[in-house]
């Protein structure tokens, strides 16, 4: 009986230390940069973002009005 006791604590334990590598906290924010704000990347929009655990960029784009570049990242950051 000792035996399954101990075994059962340790099978708890693992089991809640690999829940937890799951939870994560991560949000959806887009960027932008342009000759408004001195080519200084600016953030336009945060929301949290449940589907990845992982930082990444989602997007990049470059866009050309009246001759001047405006420039656009999405990404995923995490804590």
């Amino acid at each position: 009986m000792r035996h399954f006791k101990f075994t059962l604590s340790i099978m708890i334990i693992l089991f809640t230390s690999s829940c937890e590598s799951w939870r994560c906290d991560c949000e959806y924010i887009t960027y932008s940069s342009n000759p408004t704000n001195n080519y200084t990347w600016t953030e336009t929009y945060r929301s949290s973002w449940d589907s990845s655990c992982n930082d990444e960029v989602l997007s990049e784009s470059t866009s050309t009005i009246s001759g001047k570049e405006w420039f656009s990242r999405t990404e995923i950051e995490c804590n």
